[in-house]
């Protein structure tokens, strides 16, 4: 009996001590992995729980080109300086450096995230629910812009040609915050088109989405914009908006293309033959700049009895 108890004394005991066993079996990959360090190159260590992986361009900056001259080796203090915009345009916003005598350790830390997003000065009109969608992104400069952009294109399409916006995120507290000062409603009215040469400027009347006097609208200029270059006078077009005291001007800005263009297309019908197409136009006749054009078409002609 004395022997019976003692074994199972000893079972009792065995059981807890293999469970403990078992769970630090199973925790020590997960320790391992805490203090995985990942390198870009030698010099260069990650460490953290974050994954990093760096483009072929980044990894140059960082780490240096040996095949260039001057590149070979990246001093630590501009490495560091590249590296914390790279990791805060992935969101990383608190990265830690340490730099040692032959390796720079760098540890990312969290990324922070938008938690919140706030608006002041807007004008009654525009509704900032609608522009709070960033909300749970993470915060990056790319993700700023947007939403200044998002702002921006807000007011200008309602009359606010000329806005102020500035814009900021806490890295601490993921709160990102703008403020607006919309300035005066405008109107179409002091427009000054484009100048080519060799082109009436009245021409570009025929394009405009807008009507004088009517509210300023930013998505009417790049209509315009389109229509410009629709019938393939100029390669771009845009417009330069500036506001004072004695009001908005626009002027026209184009880049002229080629007055002549060339078109050849070839391809097969249903019964496999071969069909061409080939164009010529010319879409900048004088100064009203008309246009003459002229096509050619050709296939093959199966008759059977």
């Amino acid at each position: 009996m004395p022997n019976e108890n003692k074994m199972s004394l000893r079972a009792t005991v065995s059981r807890p001590a293999a469970l403990a066993g078992l769970l630090l079996i199973m925790a020590f990959p997960a320790v391992v992995e805490a203090k995985k360090k990942t390198s870009p190159c030698p010099q260069i260590q990650f460490v953290g729980r974050e994954k990093i992986k760096l483009t072929d361009m980044e990894v140059r900056m960082v780490c240096g080109d040996p095949q260039t001259e001057g590149w070979g080796r990246i001093p630590f203090n501009q490495a560091q300086v590249f590296l914390k915009a790279s990791l805060q345009q992935r969101g990383y916003q608190n990265p830690i450096f340490d730099p040692g005598p032959e390796v720079l350790m760098v540890d990312p830390g969290k990324k922070t995230y938008v938690k919140a997003f706030t608006v002041a000065g807007l004008p009654p009109e525009i509704n900032p629910d609608k522009l709070r969608r960033i909300k749970g992104e993470p915060m990056t400069p790319k993700l700023l812009d947007t939403a200044k952009a998002a702002l921006l294109s807000a007011l200008q399409n309602r009359g606010y040609a000329c806005p102020s916006i500035s814009i900021e995120g806490n890295r601490e507290t993921g709160e990102v915050s703008a403020e607006v000062q919309p300035g005066g409603i405008y109107r179409f009215e002091h427009f000054v088109p484009a100048q080519a040469t060799g082109v009436d400027s009245a021409i570009f009347n025929r394009y405009e989405a807008f009507v004088r006097g009517q509210r300023f609208d930013s998505r009417l200029l790049e209509l315009t914009a389109q229509r410009t270059m629709a019938d393939s006078l100029f390669l771009s077009a845009y417009f330069d908006v500036r506001c004072s005291s004695g009001g908005m001007t626009i002027t026209e800005k184009v880049v002229a293309g080629r007055p002549q263009l060339y078109k050849v297309g070839v391809g097969f019908d249903t019964e496999g033959l071969v069909i061409g197409k080939a164009q010529w136009q010319d879409s900048r006749i004088g100064p009203r700049v008309d246009t003459l054009e002229a096509s050619v078409y050709a296939s093959f002609v199966e008759q059977s009895a």
